[in-house]
């Protein structure tokens, strides 16, 4: 109940606060020249001002099972199975004057509400560049900036290990470049503050800034994506990083000041990585890296895609470097300075005849040529992804654990707005740093997902 609540109430604000805008920037005259229509959502629209409602669900369930080492020493005992709302979003969206445009998005599920996007961008500043003001998302790996809507599999690669997930801060995009086919992005964000968490607990320390750059190129660009080769880079650069650790104290001087005690030892650390176990309806972490010591967090990703007609494949890598001023001391429980990557290699082929819209450096939505109902199927895709993450770096350390992912994915897309997906996931894991006496293990899942989004 508390939930239907919380949904009332930002579904009522969203609209509020959509009819005021309305109301603002309307010339009295152009009102009556507001057009409502259907464009994979409800759109209104006049001269000056364009606006939308929208959102998602995406409902999952999972069956899951390991070997007997991987139950008892990671997860505790046997495996449970789950459901959830991987995604409950309502949002609204709207452009004046074809100028300045903005969105508010907020996420349900899991019982809370959520900020993911609350932004402002002005359109068109400087040859073809926006400018996007708020809390978004940063501009780093193909597989991110893709929708969860439109991605082929249910769950990102373990490569989004590493990436910093939705930031506040002003990001510089230009899409248009070398007729649409260069697109070249650059922010300044403030990590922790993601989600709304601007100040007070849960809100950055002083310091930790991140910059991040990405640049796409489609040196072969034709029918909206159907026949396309991609080629792209990202780097980040993230200073006095508050990542997921126990937490520490900086200094004016943004010098990372870690709690030790009387013998030097520090109690506490600033950053961490985990992954999960195959899947997202558990709150299993097989990977963790524990806490460990960063003064700074610079990562670099290299993508490669490729599609030529139904058949599409994909592949990213990332390399992580961690910096800070100790070294290794497993006496002073120090950790030094360690290198981590991940990878992923994926393939798709469209059994009815469709393909992955491609533009401005990322896929977009699959149209069935032929929708569910009375003289239609939908759209079938099948696809296959392996995909790894190291974590560890015993050299200076960390020992967070390996995993390597097999995944056999089937997409049925009944309309361009609903999707039903079948995934079935091989983890494989060694390692661990939650549990050093398994040398392997194993875990299989069975999952679904019901999507709609408009």
């Amino acid at each position: 109940m508390r939930l239907f609540h919380r949904t009332v109430a930002a579904a009522a604000f969203l609209c509020i606060f959509s009819l005021f805008t309305l109301a603002q920037a309307v010339p009295a005259q152009a009102r009556e020249d507001f057009q409502a229509y259907w464009d994979n959502g409800v759109r209104f629209k006049s001269e000056n001002l364009s606006v939308s409602f929208g959102g998602r669900a995406q409902f999952d369930t999972m069956w899951g099972w390991g070997n007997r080492d991987f139950e008892v020493n990671v997860n505790g005992g046997p495996f449970i199975d789950g459901t959830e709302f991987r995604r409950l979003r309502l949002f609204n969206a709207g452009e004046i004057n074809k100028k300045v445009a903005w969105k508010v998005e907020i996420d349900f599920a899991g019982g809370k509400a959520a900020i993911s996007s609350a932004y402002m961008r002005f359109r068109d500043v400087a040859a073809g560049t926006d400018i996007t003001i708020g809390n978004q998302k940063e501009p780093l790996q193909l597989d991110e900036m893709t929708s969860a809507n439109y991605i082929t599999f249910m769950e990102r690669s373990l490569m989004s290990t590493f990436y910093p997930g939705y930031s506040v801060g002003a990001l510089l995009t230009n899409n248009k470049l070398l007729d649409d086919k260069l697109s070249l992005a650059a922010g300044i964000f403030r990590p922790g503050e993601g989600r709304g968490a601007a100040s007070g607990p849960g809100a950055t320390e002083d310091g930790d800034y991140a910059i991040t750059l990405r640049a796409t190129l489609a040196p072969i660009l034709e029918d909206k994506g159907e026949q396309v080769v991609h080629l792209g880079v990202g780097y980040r650069f993230h200073e006095d990083p508050a990542c997921g650790g126990s937490g520490s104290v900086a200094d004016p001087a943004n010098t990372i000041v870690f709690p030790t005690t009387p013998s030097g030892a520090i109690t506490a650390r600033e950053c961490r990585y985990r992954a999960r176990a195959g899947t997202h309806a558990t709150g299993t972490y097989a990977l963790n890296t524990l806490d460990f010591d960063a003064d700074s967090i610079q990562q670099l990703g290299f993508e490669l895609a490729a599609q030529m007609g139904i058949v599409s494949v994909q592949g990213e890598y990332m390399l992580v470097f961690v910096s800070n001023d100790r070294q290794f001391n497993a006496a002073l429980n120090n950790t030094g300075e360690p290198r981590f990557h991940a990878w992923y290699v994926q393939a798709s082929v469209f059994a009815t005849g469709e393909f992955r819209p491609y533009s401005g450096g990322k896929f977009g939505r699959v149209k069935p040529g032929n929708g569910l109902g009375k003289d239609g199927f939908g759209a079938i895709e099948v696809a296959f992804r392996v995909d790894s993450v190291n974590l560890t770096d015993r050299a200076e350390g960390v020992a967070g654990g390996n995993e390597t992912n097999y995944t056999l994915g089937v997409n049925w897309y009944l309309t361009p707005n609903a999707r039903i997906m079948t995934n079935y996931v091989l983890a494989t894991f060694d390692e661990l740093a939650l549990a050093p006496g398994l040398k392997e293990g194993h875990l299989q899942v069975v999952q679904s997902r019901f999507q709609v989004d408009f």
